[in-house]
């Protein structure tokens, strides 16, 4: 089985002013573009792509990649659903997927591959990106036997799974503790981050956005 993704493309971006981020052009490109590119590039088993608003104009700008789309109606309840969404299109054929908010424009196909290489050599932990303090980035790579919990989700529930994943996993499994290990890959360091083998995060130097 392979790794899945699902992209987060339904919010409004109402902070952002007019018009959507998602669609604002980078490069002569929209911005959901360059990111679908990326995660396409990287061999994703499946690729979802959730939509709420501008749901045609998103899907027009995704227009003759590799992957598919799954409407989320109620999409101004909250990031949850949509996750939820994702997941369930996605299915169970996937060993793995990753949650992928839309306004990424730094992430690369390297990092989904160094991900993914971190997930397999853990066993199929829950693996993150982190900054060089140890703060969590997206993506968030989740091992299939969470599709139920993702599937859960409703409204701000979301933005913490996306952002805070060991504060949900606490709350819900409160037998969780901590370990370090320290391991090398390629000519980087990379920190990882542990609960009972279970959430993993990779430390590097350089921007992966979030």
């Amino acid at each position: 089985m392979n790794i899945g993704a699902v992209l987060l493309a339904a919010g409004g971006s109402h902070r952002f002013g007019t018009g959507n981020k998602l669609l604002a052009n980078i490069g002569g490109k929209p911005l959901i573009r360059w990111l679908a590119e990326e995660i396409t590039h990287n061999g994703a088993g499946e690729v979802v792509v959730v939509t709420g608003c501008d749901h045609l104009l998103i899907e027009n700008a995704l227009e003759s990649l590799p992957l598919r789309f799954a409407h989320n109606l109620n999409w101004t309840a909250g990031v949850g659903s949509s996750i939820a969404i994702g997941i369930l299109a996605l299915g169970s054929q996937s060993r793995g997927a990753f949650i992928i908010p839309g306004d990424m424009p730094f992430l690369t196909s390297a990092l989904l591959k160094d991900l993914v290489t971190t997930f397999d050599q853990s066993r199929c932990s829950i693996v993150y990106p982190t900054t060089l303090m140890g703060e969590q980035r997206n993506p968030v790579l989740w091992p299939q036997r969470f599709f139920p919990l993702l599937t859960s989700l409703r409204g701000s529930e979301g933005a913490s799974i996306c952002s805070r994943p060991s504060q949900i996993l606490k709350s819900r499994y409160q037998s969780l503790t901590r370990v370090r290990l320290l391991t090398s890959i390629c000519p980087q360091i990379w920190k990882l981050r542990a609960h009972n083998g279970d959430q993993i995060g990779i430390n590097r130097r350089s921007k992966t956005g979030g």
